[in-house]
């Protein structure tokens, strides 16, 4: 049920970035706390970039969501840094980015849950068909929907 509220939102065409980055914060610090659960969800980084890196990180953002769309669809200025093969994922806190392949285990299981529940749904949200948004909705707020104390979080866009 708490999915199925989370996929009553995602009919705004587009979800603000500071809050992606707000979400992954509290994520990673949630998930700290909790025993560095990642270790045991995640594949080992492919790439870990730090505050110089923030161009970098700003292209594999752009390649992350506009894969699907093709070529010619991403900012320009994202050519300059090519997606390494085999990313999935990238998790970000205050400077430093995680570039990591496939989830496995229980990340791995929450995203694959998000999906069919997002497939499911009479209309199915692009967030799922064509952004891969369930990736980090199932590593990172599925997580904080069944956290002891739960955020509050809202979309804009």
């Amino acid at each position: 049920p708490q999915l199925m509220k989370l996929f009553g939102m995602l009919h705004f065409p587009t979800l603000a970035v500071s809050l992606w980055v707000k979400t992954w914060n509290a994520t990673i610090e949630s998930l700290s706390n909790a025993g560095a659960a990642r270790g045991k969800t995640l594949n080992a980084p492919i790439e870990m970039l730090d505050g110089t890196g923030a161009a970098k990180a700003k292209a594999y953002v752009e390649h992350l969501l506009m894969r699907n769309e093709g070529l010619g669809h991403g900012l320009p200025s994202a050519n300059a840094f090519p997606l390494p093969a085999g990313v999935e994922s990238m998790t970000c806190t205050w400077g430093q980015c995680i570039v990591s392949g496939p989830a496995v285990g229980k990340a791995r299981q929450q995203i694959n849950m998000v999906a069919d529940t997002a497939k499911r749904q009479p209309r199915v949200t692009d967030k799922v068909a064509q952004h891969s948004y369930q990736i980090m909705f199932g590593m990172h707020l599925v997580p904080l929907m069944r956290a002891k104390n739960r955020p509050k979080l809202s979309e804009i866009g």
